[in-house]
C-alpha cells in the first residue's frame, strides 16, 4: 500500500491474515478445476475403451449425469441429485444421483473419487468446510496421482480455512508430491512454505522454498522461490 494513498482504509492484522487465507483457498479452487476436468475425462475414457468392470461402468454412467449438472452450475442438483428424473442403464431404471451419493456408494473406485473431488469443490465454494474436507479425503485415497494431488490440495484449503496452518502445509506437501505438472507442484510447495512459516516452523518453510528454487523451468512460483533463496 502506498504511503500517500489516504483513501484506502488501513487493514488490521486479522484482516490481512483472513485475506491471505482466502487467497490460498481461491488458488486451490482454480487448480481443482483442472484436476476435476482431467479426472472426469479419464473416467469417461475408461468406459469408452470398455476396460472398466461393471461397477465402474455403472458408477461412471451415474457420474456423467451428476457431472452434467455440475458443469451447468446447478450445484444443488449436482450434490443431491434429482429423484424425479430417471434414466436407464444396463436394463435398470435409475434416478439421477448426486455426487455425494456416488462418492459414498462407489468409494474406492475412480468414478467415486472423481465424484468426491467434485463434491468437495462444491462444498468448498459454499463454505461448508467440514463436508468439503470429508469429500477431499475420499478423493485423496485414489490411486490416481491427479486425484490424490487434488484431494490433498483440497484438504489443505480446508485446514487453511480453519486456521490449522501446520496441517494445511503438510497436506499441500502431499499435493505437491503427487502433482503431475511443475506449475502445480511449485504452487503447492510455496503455499506449504507460507503456511509452515505461519505455524512457526521456518525450517520446513525454507526447505519447501529451496525445493521449488531448484526446480527446472520457470513460472511465477519458481521465480519467487529463487528470489527468496538468494
Amino acid at each position: 500500500m502506498a504511503n500517500g494513498d489516504q483513501n484506502v482504509p488501513e487493514m488490521h492484522v486479522q484482516d490481512v491474515e483472513e485475506h491471505e487465507q482466502d487467497s490460498l483457498v481461491q488458488k486451490v479452487k482454480m487448480a481443482l478445476i483442472g484436476v476435476i476436468a482431467i479426472g472426469a475425462v479419464a473416467v469417461v475414457f475408461t468406459v469408452i475403451t470398455g476396460s472398466a468392470d461393471a461397477e465402474n461402468q455403472e458408477a461412471s454412467f451415474k457420474l456423467g449425469r451428476a457431472a452434467n449438472a455440475f458443469v451447468q452450475g446447478d450445484y444443488q442438483t449436482a450434490i443431491s441429485g434429482n429423484p424425479t428424473v430417471t434414466t436407464h442403464f444396463d436394463g435398470k431404471e435409475l434416478s439421477q444421483p448426486g455426487l455425494e451419493d456416488i462418492a459414498n456408494q462407489y468409494s474406492g473406485t475412480e468414478p467415486g473419487a472423481v465424484a468426491a473431488m467434485m463434491a468437495g469443490r462444491v462444498y468448498l465454494m459454499g463454505g461448508d468446510i467440514a463436508n468439503a474436507q470429508t469429500m477431499f479425503q475420499k478423493a485423496s485415497s485414489s490411486t490416481s496421482r491427479i486425484l490424490k494431488s487434488g484431494g490433498n490440495a483440497g484438504i489443505g484449503a480446508c485446514e487453511s480455512a480453519n486456521g490449522n496452518h501446520a496441517a494445511a502445509a503438510a497436506s499441500y506437501v502431499l499435493a505437491a508430491d503427487n502433482a503431475i505438472s511443475d506449475y502445480n507442484a511449485a504452487m503447492y510447495r510455496m503455499m506449504a512454505a507460507d503456511l509452515f512459516a505461519k505455524a512457526g516452523d521456518q525450517g520446513k518453510a525454507d526447505e519447501q522454498t529451496k525445493i521449488v528454487a531448484a526446480m527446472s523451468g520457470n513460472n511465477q512460483y519458481i521465480a519467487e522461490a529463487r528470489e527468496l533463496a538468494k
